[in-house]
């Protein structure tokens, strides 16, 4: 009796499995598919069910606000996987067109600009003096006094702004020490090398919390400040605007400078700005350390 060699009987095996393993997927793919399908009708008849009898809720209208909103914003033609931007903030950006003062426009300037004039009705409707502010009480009694006194133009038209600032000025550059500086700028609360304010946490807004966070640069970013063999075109050009503009203030301040003094002065003013460029963090790195910091100051405000 013949006998099929063990190659053979193998390869006759493996095809016999291979078409069973199609055949055995392909049921399997019939079978979740079906699956899918039965859920989703089951779905929608307990749903029409229950919607019959009442029992379905009607979204809240801050869901459906939201949801329209949303939407509106979106620009539906757009392909995502060409323009995702676009799909996602077109509507938006075709309904808000930046004005010409403004070098940005957002929702959060929106926000800023409808409460800058929410608080000026305020103020104006506690400011009649056609109502009886006799039992008013004291923190609006120091709220209107120092909205008085930031409103007063008078007192400051009357008040010498060159004067004030040759005093300041004056004061840092004969700082007997670094430390005796950094002191009278924070006096003057000047956010030069750090920024320290207390507003409400971030996670927790029914607690105050103290900021102190690293102070800002003159080009904003800490990579504008790139050597200029390692700084794109438009940045080298941005750091020449910049000097510039220093060399401006500068020759503001004391008109008598010589052009060989104000070079040195713009010079060593960028140097020193180079230089806390250099041990700056990023926005990331920023953002991150707020928040621990916020975690540590909120525990200790709580006690």
């Amino acid at each position: 009796m013949a006998m099929a060699s063990p190659d053979k009987m193998g390869s006759e095996d493996k095809f016999v499995d291979e078409g069973t393993r199609k055949k055995l997927f392909g049921l399997t793919i019939g079978l979740i598919v079906t699956g899918l399908i039965a859920v989703v009708l089951l779905g929608v008849l307990i749903w029409s069910v229950n919607d019959r009898k009442g029992l379905v809720k009607p979204p809240e209208p801050g869901f459906v606000r939201a949801s329209s909103a949303m939407s509106s914003n979106m620009d539906l033609s757009a392909d995502p996987c060409e323009d995702f931007a676009t799909y996602a903030c077109g509507g938006w950006m075709k309904k808000h067109v930046i004005p010409d003062d403004m070098d940005q426009w957002s929702n959060f300037v929106i926000l800023r600009d409808e409460t800058a004039v929410t608080l000026l009705n305020l103020f104006n409707a506690l400011l009649d003096t056609t109502k009886d502010n006799s039992e008013k009480p004291e923190f609006e009694t120091k709220m209107l006094d120092f909205y008085k006194s930031c409103m007063d133009t008078s007192v400051m038209d009357a008040e010498d702004a060159e004067d004030t600032l040759s005093t300041v000025v004056g004061s840092i550059l004969s700082a007997a020490t670094k430390s005796d500086a950094v002191k009278i700028v924070a006096a003057q609360s000047i956010n030069v090398f750090y920024q320290l304010y207390v507003e409400p946490d971030n996670k927790n807004p029914a607690i105050n919390s103290i900021y102190m966070v690293q102070g800002a640069l003159g080009m904003s970013l800490k990579e504008e400040y790139n050597r200029t063999q390692f700084a794109s075109e438009d940045v080298q050009k941005k750091q020449e605007y910049y000097k510039k503009y220093l060399k401006n203030l500068w020759a503001n301040y004391n008109p008598s400078s010589e052009e060989t003094e104000l070079d040195a002065k713009v010079t060593k003013i960028y140097e020193f700005e180079e230089c806390i460029a250099g041990v700056s963090g990023t926005r990331k790195y920023k953002l991150k350390l707020t928040n621990r910091r916020t975690d540590q100051l909120a525990c200790k405000s709580k006690g």
